[in-house]
């Protein structure tokens, strides 16, 4: 049985005779126990049973990224790939529309993890069947959505009809990004809000990817009431908020941002809420 403990006047909760600190967490100011650096609502999550059954898919989860990503590191930062798998899934944490949803969390945690087995030679198909197999056909499902085609010959991108189906290979990363936005479901865009999110923490040194991703942004905010409609939430509106505040702060700060910035400022600014 899980249950909270005082000791030296601080609280924790033991689980399997593990004894978890409660901290507040960061963001929504909610009262959590932190278990490998991740924090687990109290209030949703107190539950009998050992840490393993808390949520057995983001567990899964978690020990194949470790495995996958054990010596990859990020672009710019240098730090572990894992990190940014683990900031994503700690995102979705903090909003109601994800919060305790198991699936969501897996899902969050290897957002990028078929697409990195493709581009290291395993088969696509045998991937995301092994995936089934371990985690279910839902969070396959949602990160089937978050992968990205490989590019043609030509080095552009697919171009889709409504089923699906390639036409040609014709887009550029942008047009082809915002083309994959309208056909996600409200989850795994959920998830791609919150990974472009986490991205702009290491955005300084790229300012292209920085303009790729207000580009989708803009892309969302000009169709949320017709493309979107059936898969926008409030939270999701919020998530778009707090990525338009960073952009704008991100253009500010440094001076290769400039010229981008002045193209939509007015379009990033009408987003944020004062």
């Amino acid at each position: 049985m899980a249950e909270i403990k005082i000791i030296d006047d601080k609280e924790y909760v033991v689980i399997e005779d593990k004894e978890y600190p409660v901290e507040e967490e960061p963001v929504n100011k909610r009262k959590c126990y932190v278990i490998d650096n991740i924090y687990y609502d109290i209030k949703t999550h107190l539950v009998a049973g050992s840490k393993s059954k808390l949520f057995p898919k983001l567990f899964m989860a978690r020990a194949m990224a470790k495995r996958a990503y054990e010596k990859k590191t990020r672009k710019t930062t240098n730090l572990p790939y894992e990190d940014h798998c683990t900031e994503v899934y700690r995102l979705c944490a903090h909003y109601k529309f994800s919060h305790g949803d198991d699936v969501m969390y897996a899902a969050a945690m290897l957002h990028d993890y078929l697409e990195d087995a493709v581009a290291q030679g395993k088969k696509r198909e045998d991937t995301i069947q092994w995936m089934k197999s371990t985690l279910g056909y839902s969070v396959t499902t949602i990160v089937e959505e978050l992968t990205s085609d490989e590019k043609g010959d030509n080095g552009l991108y697919p171009r889709k009809n409504e089923n699906g189906d390639i036409i040609d290979y014709s887009l550029e990363k942008t047009d082809y990004i915002n083309g994959r936005l309208t056909r996600m479901g409200s989850k795994a865009l959920f998830i791609k809000l919150l990974d472009m999110l986490s991205n702009l923490g290491e955005s300084e040194t790229m300012p292209d990817f920085v303009t790729r991703i207000r580009d989708n942004i803009l892309f969302i905010e000009k169709n949320k009431d017709t493309t979107f409609k059936d898969t926008i939430t409030l939270d999701h509106l919020l998530v778009i908020e707090n990525i338009s505040r960073l952009l704008i702060d991100i253009y500010k700060e440094h001076e290769p941002y400039q010229y981008y910035m002045e193209l939509e400022k007015d379009d990033l600014e009408h987003q944020v809420v004062e």
